[in-house]
């Protein structure tokens, strides 16, 4: 018999085998499985879903990011940090939500890591830090401590003698803001005469 004989009969056999009931059994599984994984599929993807929904409303993930730094910390606000000298950890907490800064905190912070770098004599770190703060809303509050910050810096430099570079942290204070970090535009009885820079300068002059 020929090849092509044998390809006849093994093709009529294959039609009969598809009308049996073993055929259509194997057919339904197939269907069957098919759908199952289907469901399945779509029933995982509604849990991610239902999941990353919960998770955004309830801000579970925010919640669990932010106690994770606490632990790292060791401390759960900025105030706590601050007592406990981690600067690091409170500039951590503070801007731990990227959609708001609570500026007052941001002050307590800036003011602490400026006064541990005039004790370590780190001067100059402390004022380029410092010149680069912004406050937003709280501008007033900034200046009036950078004239603190200065007069700090200007005690320490006349204690060690170094009236030379006290008088050149005195010229860097402000000639337009009085000690409360207001300008003459800004208030009614503004004194030219005790701006920050003239009265750190006079400070300095009485030393030479």
């Amino acid at each position: 018999m020929s090849d092509r004989s044998w390809e006849s009969i093994g093709s009529e056999f294959g039609k009969v085998l598809e009308n049996t009931e073993y055929k259509k059994k194997i057919k339904k599984t197939k269907k069957s499985s098919i759908m199952v994984g289907l469901g399945v599929g779509c029933l995982l993807i509604w849990f991610m879903v239902a999941r990353w929904i919960y998770r955004g409303v309830t801000g579970a993930e925010e919640n669990e990011a932010r106690e994770e730094l606490y632990a790292d910390c060791g401390c759960s606000s900025v105030d706590d940090c601050l007592e406990k000298d981690k600067i690091d950890c409170a500039w951590e907490i503070l801007n731990k939500d990227e959609y708001f800064v609570d500026f007052q905190d941001k002050l307590k912070i800036i003011k602490a890591e400026s006064v541990k770098l005039v004790e370590s004599g780190e001067y100059k770190k402390g004022w380029t830090k410092l010149a680069k703060q912004d406050l937003e809303y709280y501008q007033n509050d900034l200046i009036a401590y950078k004239y603190e910050y200065l007069n700090l810096v200007i005690d320490e430099l006349i204690e060690e003698g170094d009236l030379k570079k006290a008088k050149i942290y005195a010229m860097k204070a402000s000639d337009e803001h009085n000690t409360e970090g207001w300008t003459e535009s800004e208030m009614n009885d503004f004194d030219k005469n005790k701006t920050q820079q003239k009265l750190l300068l006079k400070k300095v002059e009485e030393f030479e």
